[in-house]
């Protein structure tokens, strides 16, 4: 049946009808359904092809039409909360979106009033986005525009709080970096819109946010693949390893823990373990050099005969000092023994005041030999002198090894003032060197059987040597060996301990087959001679690792620190583009997004 217009107003009539029963209602609408089908599709208006800078120009104009739609709604919230709060008590008021809308039209009508001349020339076709670019371009514009929605009432905030307050911080932290916080807005935005997915957009703007700081850090972190990890103190103690000659393993110059580890790995393992192990053994070779050498000794270590010969030897010093001094006692030396009279003996128990009197007795002994012409042997000073200080460092009890040392003291400064400018000093020097030879002798006391083996000088037992010393002394830095035994204290630190564990495990793995040689042969299908190029592999890889870490490049490389890691003056930069972005593809939660974006209101 052919379905004329007729028939077909008919049919429609017959539709609206509310008292068609449900059978004849179906059969209207299956008739009209068909006519709707057989009516020819009237063709559409051919859309006229845009030209390349036309198609070029539609992201521009897409960009700007969601800032200035974004914009329009921020400026058009304030006016429209309060239209809504005078709706609210009955008062006359516009709909609820009537300003924004306003402000939407007021801003087209200006930018077609202003490219009205060259309207004619151009035709950028529809206003709404075709396609991902053009949908990125519009949310975009829009995520610039929301940046502001955080960044002019923040500036706002910060100029109207009072300063140094956390309100005033926090508004100032809003509005920092506003370059970076629009960026992260116009990617997120435009992501969330070409991607139609909001999570995708939110992921981009905090991306985004942080990329500058990324890159920063990335950069920072070739030049410098391990910043520094030590104190202020352990890199002076670093510097005064370097100042004696010790060469530093990048992991002790650094302070990183995984270099240490992997140094350690190195000194553990079969085939690297011994040279690994003769870098640590030539740092110490050249601290016993330099421990030493405070005592007048040039050797490599501090071998028993050694030692002995440098006794040897500063006792010849002494000796011939001594046949060239003669003490003229003068006022000043009287009083200083007097004074310890007073404060050592009068004021000490029976016991520690018997011990202090006894060197007195001596002293006196020798006075009353002065006769007319009083004066001390060069040679009698230096016994009671020397038995002083041998005393003194014996003595358990405070009082009386003070006592002892002021005395010994006093002899010196009273020769001190008796011998000439270069008796003197060589005196001055001689002492000194003993001084240091008896704290070494005293710290080589306290070694392993490693550290005696090898001729080495205690770390840790060097430390209590110069603290026993001079307890007083050693907190203030007092003494030739203070420093010394900081920087061995921090050589003890670094250098990785070795139980033999690891070289154990290595080496029953192959000959077990592990290591990965095992796996190898498997691989080979357990051809012996297939496995030997495996097992090379197996065994050499650490080797060649440590040559390449060894190299002066690779040190060098390691041990830089040009880049130091840059602690930001504006904080959170990367966090609060990420939440700006976040807020231009909507993910802020309903109680916060009101509060930090006006706009929010309205939407």
């Amino acid at each position: 049946m052919e379905l004329t217009p007729e028939k077909i107003s008919v049919l429609k009539e017959l539709q609206s009808r509310q008292d068609l029963s449900p059978d004849k209602r179906a059969v209207v609408e299956e008739l009209l359904s068909r006519a709707t089908q057989a009516q020819p599709q009237t063709p559409t208006a051919p859309q006229p092809q845009l030209s390349g800078f036309e198609q070029s120009m539609r992201p521009a104009e897409l960009a700007a039409k969601g800032f200035v739609d974004s914009a329009a709604e921020t400026i058009g919230a304030l006016p429209d909360l309060v239209s809504r709060g005078m709706d609210a008590v009955g008062l006359p008021a516009h709909p609820q979106g009537y300003f924004p809308e306003k402000i939407k039209q007021g801003f087209r009508s200006y930018a077609d009033a202003v490219s009205a001349p060259f309207a004619g020339d151009y035709n950028l076709g529809s206003s709404e986005p075709q396609n991902a670019t053009e949908r990125f371009a519009q949310g975009a514009g829009r995520g610039v525009a929301d940046a502001g929605s955080f960044i002019v009432p923040g500036a706002a905030v910060a100029k109207a709080s009072k300063a140094g307050g956390l309100i005033n911080r926090s508004a100032k932290a809003v509005t920092a970096a506003p370059i970076l916080q629009a960026t992260a807005g116009a990617v997120g935005n435009g992501t969330g819109d070409a991607t139609e997915n909001s999570a995708v957009g939110l992921g981009a703007a905090l991306l985004a946010g942080g990329s500058p700081a990324l890159v920063k850090a990335a950069g920072r972190k070739m030049i410098t693949p391990f910043a520094s990890q030590l104190s202020v103190n352990e890199k002076n103690l670093v510097q005064g390893a370097k100042d004696i000659g010790i060469k530093l393993t990048p992991g002790q110059e650094t302070g990183s823990n995984a270099l240490r580890t992997f140094e350690s790995v190195l000194t553990k393992t079969p085939f690297t373990g011994k040279s690994q192990s003769a870098i640590f053994a030539d740092q110490r070779t050249q601290l016993n050099k330099a421990i030493l050498e405070k005592a007048g000794i040039y050797a490599d270590d501090a071998r028993p005969e050694v030692i002995d010969q440098a006794r040897i030897s500063i006792g010849k010093e002494f000796d011939n000092l001594a046949s060239q001094t003669v003490i003229k006692p003068d006022q000043k030396m009287l009083d200083d023994v007097a004074n310890i009279n007073k404060e050592y003996i009068s004021r000490a128990t029976p016991d520690q005041a018997g011990i202090i009197k006894s060197y007195l007795a001596d002293f006196s002994k020798l006075a009353s030999e002065m006769g007319n012409n009083p004066q001390i042997s060069g040679k009698a000073y230096q016994e009671l002198s020397s038995a002083l200080k041998a005393r003194a460092r014996k003595a358990i009890d405070p009082h009386t090894k003070e006592g002892l040392k002021k005395f010994a003291d006093a002899l010196d400064e009273a020769l001190d003032r008796s011998g000439g400018p270069g008796l003197k000093e060589a005196w001055k020097d001689v002492r000194n060197r003993y001084r240091n030879l008896t704290i070494i002798e005293d710290a080589l006391g306290k070694g392993t059987q490693a550290d005696q083996a090898a001729g080495n000088i205690p770390l840790s037992g060097l430390k209590t040597a110069v603290k026993s010393a001079d307890k007083k002394g050693y907190a203030r830095g007092r003494g030739d060996l203070n420093n010394l035994s900081r920087v061995a204290g921090y050589l003890g630190s670094t250098v990785p301990p070795d139980s033999g564990t690891a070289s154990r495990n290595f080496i029953n793995g192959i000959l077990t087959g592990g290591n990965g040689i095992g796996g190898g042969a498997l691989v080979a299908g357990a051809n012996p001679y297939a496995v030997l190029p495996v097992m090379a592999a197996s065994l050499g890889g650490p080797k060649l690792a440590q040559s390449i870490y060894n190299t002066g490049p690779a040190q060098a490389y390691f041990k830089n620190q040009l880049a130091h890691p840059a602690k930001s003056k504006i904080p959170m930069r990367g966090i609060l583009g990420g939440i700006i972005g976040a807020d231009s593809v909507g993910e802020l939660s309903p109680q916060t997004e009101p509060i930090l974006n006006p706009k929010a209101s309205i939407r």
